[in-house]
């Protein structure tokens, strides 16, 4: 189904929100569409702006935004719609710079009574009650308060506002945009949904805050791409439950100290719940590996961005905030429940409220950098003017697409990465109750935000056929000799547990994992030793394929170039995977997205698939490391060296003997020779007696390639038996009776 509209925006966060009601306002007959993924009352929502309270203050180092600030302000004081929900408790503001120096300034240029003052630390303690009198100030010189800042109910005050633009004519469209849609001179004509439906109009305005980069992305059209422009980070919050009235009837509290852990920290009241919010002072990123090759900071995937499952690491940070603004006044309270916020973050701490350059009718009024929640009454006001063409010149270039970045320096921006791991003491893909999928770190990452760019310590294992009872599948494609190629290439699956019977389970909308931790696609990976240290990170990924004809699988296809992959080589989909109302031959291109698992492990091969994918950290990944390591000491390529960087390419099957598996036959046919030689020298005289040949000797039977066998395959059933066997020695032991060592001249 197609509707049409003359304004289409996406995104009923502040920008979005408060851009309808400002449009139906000014143009009281025009066909308005409000987007979201979620309902306008849904009791949880990924925007920044929902959320339990929110700071309102002008105190900015920047003069136009204490402009737009104070303009704001007015509104939140006097404003019927929004005056219910504002609170002017004051705010003391605690940081070792000259920003209180900067901010009293700008109220002078602008000739504004700003209810600011200046406080040394003594009086600090003493104002409001004392309520931050054993907070930590170490550094400061003086401490700004301003009584005429406070806060603002943040979920109520937007649930208002889109209410009331709703009332006024705006049509509100519960719906998960999936990409842009274009017609052939490039120019937006609407948005396809996750529903099958489209949505056109003559102007398409992006308010989608941290979701807008991976949407341009998904869209499929270089020019609209994000770029450097911004990034989605995030902040942990959480709130606490008080008893004291001079906390959640007091005033707001920021802190930058310490000024080495990240942005400020800090607290806002909620009179009327009676509790406290606070929020961390690290600022983080989730860089994941994009289909078009671009690696893309976004939220987790999923319904609700896994807002509330939140790290040990992130959730300590938010409870340090506590400390540092109460001191031991933190001791009576607890923070109970904690939100990952995610914000889209521009190097400036600059909006965009701009035409998109790459594409006629879209426009952009999104990047709230962690302070646009504020402006929700204004901010919608200079949105109709971007649209109009009449925005003020120095906003316009203020807030433009195309401008000029500058490198960030604000303690807004991410700075470190977010890893999800829910439990240190074990890694790699795991399930939970309820059919959940959860993707855990290993090699002992054990935190959950981490300094730079995405290493995941571990080494994944092309689509990898493990052996059957009598031998290893080739795979993929290559000859019979080939027994088992580990590459930088990978599709990795899971599946739930054996049963019984044959069920189907819909993959999980947001299974808190990686894209191809879990789902079904190809990565490329660049792998490399840097003094004696294995490392490897993703440098793409990719999940277009043509479903095969018969029972499951597909092949991968129109692989980029810059996988350097064979040409020769084949990728294919893992079996115990299949798509459920798609025909055969048909081509895909999101393998992610309508596929459904196969829970029926028939063969040795589905079950040995369903047991290593059980657990990266398993078997296969101990051996997998091992290859690499080993294959990485050797400066020798293969024929396969120019295709598979930093790989293992093993055709060699050697059965593996060590000492103490054959001690006790050794001895035995030690003693066996000496009985003999004694039988010998005793019955030399006697030219009847033969004992090598008529004599039994020691009353034992001998079958050392089986009593090896079965000692080499204990290692795959015994509690880290494995272990003993991978590791420093690159041995790898296979189900059937089969051992394979991998040489160190094998690359």
């Amino acid at each position: 189904m197609t509707e049409s509209s003359d304004y289409l925006i996406l995104g009923a966060g502040v920008f979005g929100a408060s851009a309808a009601l400002h449009l139906i306002r000014a143009e009281p007959r025009a066909r308005i569409t409000l987007v979201d993924r979620n309902a306008a009352s849904a009791p949880i929502r990924v925007a920044a702006s929902w959320d339990w309270n929110k700071v309102v203050r002008a105190d900015y180092a920047d003069i136009e935004y204490m402009r737009l600030a104070l303009e704001a302000k007015t509104l939140w004081a006097s404003d019927p719609l929004w005056a219910p929900f504002y609170h002017e408790s004051g705010a003391s503001w605690v940081s070792p710079s000259d920003f209180s120096q900067v901010v009293r300034e700008n109220y002078r240029i602008l000739g504004v009574e700003s209810g600011l003052e200046a406080l040394s630390v003594d009086e600090a303690r003493r104002e409001f009650g004392g309520v931050f009198g054993d907070g930590d100030f170490t550094g400061v010189r003086e401490v700004f308060v301003n009584r005429k800042s406070g806060w603002g109910e943040a979920k109520e005050a937007l649930e208002a506002t889109i209410a009331e633009a709703v009332r006024l004519g705006v049509r509100y469209v519960q719906a998960e945009v999936k990409r842009l849609e274009f017609d052939e001179t490039g120019a937006t004509t609407g948005v396809a949904t996750a529903e099958g439906e489209r949505i056109s109009a003559g102007k398409v305005v992006l308010s989608t805050g941290a979701y807008t980069a991976q949407l341009l992305a998904d869209s499929g059209r270089e020019e609209v791409l994000a770029g450097e422009r911004f990034v989605a980070a995030a902040v942990t919050e959480g709130f606490a439950p008080v008893e004291d009235e001079k906390l959640y009837g007091g005033p707001v509290g920021i802190s930058m100290v310490p000024p080495d852990r990240g942005a400020s920290n800090g607290s806002v009241p909620h009179s009327g719940d009676k509790t406290l919010k606070f929020w961390g002072q690290i600022i983080f990123r989730n860089t994941q590996p994009h289909v078009n090759g671009s690696q893309i900071s976004r939220p987790p995937s999923g319904p609700d961005y896994a807002q509330l499952d939140v790290p040990k690491a992130l959730r300590e940070d938010v409870d340090f905030a506590g400390k540092s603004i109460y001191g031991k006044l933190s001791d009576d309270f607890k923070v109970e429940n904690y939100r990952i916020c995610w914000e889209a973050v521009s190097p400036s701490e600059d909006f965009i409220i701009s035409p998109h350059s790459g594409s006629k009718n879209l426009y952009v009024a999104t990047i709230g950098s962690f302070h646009g929640w504020k402006f929700l009454p204004v901010i919608g006001k200079y949105v109709v003017q971007m649209l109009r063409g009449t925005l003020e010149e120095k906003l316009a270039k203020k807030w433009a697409w195309d401008k000029t970045l500058v490198p960030p320096t604000h303690s807004a921006w991410p700075r470190k990465e977010l890893i999800l791991n829910r439990d240190p003491s074990s890694c790699g893909v795991v399930l939970s109750t309820g059919a959940n999928f959860g993707f855990r770190p290993c090699d002992g990452i054990d935190v959950d935000a981490v300094e730079g760019g995405l290493k995941l310590k571990y080494f994944q294992v092309h689509t990898l056929w493990l052996p059957s009872e009598t031998d290893m599948v080739p795979f993929p494609g290559g000859p019979r000799e080939d027994r088992i190629i580990f590459a930088e290439f990978a599709v990795i699956g899971t599946s739930l547990n054996v049963s019984k019977n044959l069920r189907s389970y819909s993959i999980p909308e947001d299974p808190q994992a990686y894209d191809c931790g879990l789902w079904y696609c190809v990565e490329a990976h660049e792998v490399r030793v840097d003094a004696g240290i294995l490392r490897e990170e993703v440098v793409g990924a990719w999940s277009e394929a043509r479903l095969a004809a018969n029972y499951g699988g597909g092949t991968f296809q129109n692989l980029p170039d810059s996988f350097s992959a064979d040409p020769a080589e084949e990728f294919r989909v893992i079996e115990p995977f299949i798509f459920s109302g798609l025909n055969a031959n048909t081509s895909i291109t999101d393998m992610s997205k309508g596929g459904v698992l196969l829970d029926d492990m028939r063969t040795t091969r589905e079950k040995a698939l369903h047991e290593a994918f059980g657990d990266m950290d398993s078997f296969i990944a101990k051996v997998a490391r091992s290859l690499s390591n080993d294959a990485r000491a050797n400066s020798t390529p293969t024929t396969r060296g120019t295709w598979y960087r930093g790989t293992s390419y093993v055709n060699q099957i050697n059965v593996v003997v060590r000492w103490p598996w054959i001690t006790f036959q050794v001895v035995m046919v030690l003693l066996s020779f000496l009985y003999l030689v004694t039988e010998m020298i005793r019955t030399a005289r006697k030219p009847d007696v033969r004992p090598w040949k008529d004599d039994a000797l020691v009353p034992l039977w001998i079958e050392l390639d089986k009593d090896m066998r079965e000692q080499a395959g204990k290692g795959l059933d015994e509690p880290d038996g494995i272990r003993r066997r991978i590791g420093k020695d690159s041995v790898q032991v296979l189900s059937g009776g089969k051992g394979m060592r991998i040489p160190a001249a094998t690359a």
